[in-house]
């Protein structure tokens, strides 16, 4: 079953993502391992089908490398315990329940190595065949800020239009960037991580795109901490992947309920 999961790529992000001491806290602790996984068009027709595009909390693959030095050695959202626990897959289940007649198929976006809005948008379109029902965007922990932020603002701006230009426009759903470290007093993000996140609730207001940050449970102790290494501990738990998946819910739930205008 290791065989299946052969990865093509490991890249430790040791870029400048956010002020001094974030970066000392959290920017060696990044990793990224994507996994090779074929793309076939699902065998049902009438699939719901779910893409992620994401990073290692999406998917991360795992090898001797990540067994020895980060203590990874299954395949999932990082740092959930198991794949059923990950944000993806709890999704999925609440999609689930909501579309009983259809199979909901999850599909994860694992081309472009680094796991930055520029390279996951470059390659997006080898999944567009998939034509599916939602895209769920988990991005940001790897955008650089010697890029800057109007470099972030175009990419993701571009990323945004060409879902929305797909012949069979999915329902689009984002997340924004995790990050424990910030100013836990009042809950919010500082530096470059407060940026990358107010930049991309920005975009996805302008596209009409649903957006929630998780600064708030990024900031919630209990939403991280599980594994032997600093490196998956800096990672949402299950309790976090949790987070994710409630944040998904009631977003999708919202697009697809009707809004009541007849109350004052």
């Amino acid at each position: 079953m290791r065989d299946r999961m052969m990865i093509i790529g490991l890249v430790l992000v040791l870029a400048g993502f956010s002020a001094a001491a974030e970066k000392q806290n959290a920017e060696h602790l990044k990793s990224e391992l994507d996994v090779s996984e074929q793309v076939p068009p699902p065998d049902d027709p009438d699939a719901f089908v779910i893409l992620y595009i994401g990073d290692s909390i999406t998917r991360h693959g795992f090898n001797d490398d990540t067994i020895k030095r980060l203590g990874w050695d299954h395949l999932a959202g990082m740092a959930a315990t198991e794949e059923s626990k990950d944000y993806a897959h709890l999704f999925a289940a609440e999609v689930q329940k909501l579309h009983p007649d259809r199979k909901a198929m999850p599909y994860f976006h694992n081309k472009g190595g680094t796991g930055a809005v520029a390279t996951r948008s470059a390659t997006l379109g080898a999944y567009r065949s998939l034509k599916p029902d939602i895209v769920v965007i988990q991005l940001g922990e790897h955008e650089k800020q010697a890029t800057g932020p109007d470099a972030l603002r175009v990419n993701f701006d571009a990323m945004l239009k060409k879902l929305q230009g797909w012949p069979k426009p999915p329902v689009v759903l984002c997340v924004g960037v995790w990050s424990p470290g910030g100013d836990r007093e009042h809950m919010t993000y500082v530096g470059w991580t407060q940026q990358v996140d107010t930049i991309m609730g920005e975009v996805c207001a302008e596209r009409k795109v649903p957006y929630a940050s998780m600064a708030p449970h990024a900031l919630n102790p209990a939403n991280h901490g599980w594994g032997t290494s600093p490196g998956v501990r800096w990672h949402p738990n299950n309790a976090g992947m949790q987070a994710y998946a409630n944040e998904l819910t009631r977003m999708y739930k919202a697009v697809i309920t009707p809004a009541d205008n007849s109350k004052p």
